[in-house]
């Protein structure tokens, strides 16, 4: 580095970038490497510093025409790669950008470059270390003939929120936007086109961080069954029940007895978040056992949860809790 800049350190460790293509026996069918077409004085690290990351690619896919689009947030720029030749077709800002941004003052050390459908782009501008200190997501529409990048919608939280490292915006089939914010609460907020938002997540403590938050269309059957707890302290008598993993039941189907498989439907639950209550203080002193039937959305009965006992009515639960004994 001391051949490169004055002050550079002869000993720095400097890290560049590689990107490469697999097939699926795992040879390396592409390769580029970013000393070959990126100067390290593009890099806005210290390049006084004993160890220098150049580019810092944080995303990458295919664009729509077969090349490689990259987000190397060390040089606030979004790159273009020619997937034949390895050129870089074309910057989208850095210290050497070749765009005009419209309505717009561009981005800075952003996360996650993604090519719409629409052709436009969206992207994290994380914005570290800009005055004022906040963070956004950000869609520019793309003219890669003129170079321009005009933006078309952003997002920034109210109140604003700064996501130095770390993000993503995904944008979902309806038109929402589903942001990361990394380490700050709310963790992540899904917003409508409107800038709306409609769901809001964050951890219990800001040690925990999410690098990126993704919405997908899942559905799960588990292997394991529902599991039932009857709270019986206090003289209460609520069953807690769930499902872990389950995303198609609507309603519990609540069941009593004095058997150890109960049969006797005394009510029914909707299921409005993970752990769904039922009191059955009114048939507690008439069964000694409960258990839960999940229902799915299409109203089909799934798998029963474990068995209850209650100790709470009359002598008839005491005798019949013996045999449970042995």
């Amino acid at each position: 580095m001391s051949q490169v800049v004055p002050g550079g350190q002869p000993n720095a460790f400097v890290k560049g970038l590689i990107v490469q293509e697999l097939d699926t026996e795992h040879n390396v069918v592409f390769e580029w490497r970013s000393w070959d077409h990126i100067a390290i004085t593009e890099t806005l690290e210290s390049l006084t510093a004993k160890t220098i990351t150049v580019v810092h690619g944080n995303s990458i896919e295919p664009d729509r025409d077969g090349n490689i689009l990259v987000s190397c947030r060390n040089l606030d720029a979004v790159i273009k790669i020619d997937r034949q030749t390895g050129d870089v077709i074309w910057r989208l800002g850095g210290k050497r950008n070749q765009f005009t941004f419209v309505g717009d003052e561009g981005f800075h050390r952003q996360h996650d470059a993604r090519r719409l459908p629409s052709g436009n782009l969206t992207l994290f501008d994380n914005r570290t270390d800009i005055l004022p200190l906040y963070s956004r997501a950000v869609e520019y529409r793309l003219d890669e003939v003129k170079k321009t990048a005009t933006r078309v919608w952003q997002y920034r939280h109210t109140p604003e929120i700064y996501a130095p490292w770390l993000s993503n915006a995904q944008r979902l089939p309806n038109g929402n936007t589903l942001i990361s914010w990394g380490q700050p609460a709310p963790n992540a907020t899904e917003v409508s086109p409107g800038g709306t938002p409609v769901f809001e997540l964050g951890y219990a403590t800001q040690a925990q961080a999410s690098y990126r938050v993704f919405r997908f269309p899942w559905q799960g059957w588990p292997t394991w069954g529902p599991v039932l707890v009857l709270d019986g302290s206090g003289g209460r008598s609520i069953l807690h029940f769930s499902w872990n993993g389950a995303t198609e039941i609507a309603s519990y189907r609540i069941l009593a007895g004095n058997t150890r498989l109960p049969q006797k439907v005394i009510g029914e639950a909707t299921k409005r978040s993970f752990e769904t209550t039922f009191d059955i203080a009114s048939a507690s002193s008439a069964y000694c056992y409960f258990r839960v039937l999940p229902i799915d959305r299409s109203g089909h009965e799934t798998t029963y949860s474990n068995v209850v006992f209650s100790s709470l009515a009359s002598s008839i639960c005491h005798s019949a809790y013996l045999p449970m004994m042995h």
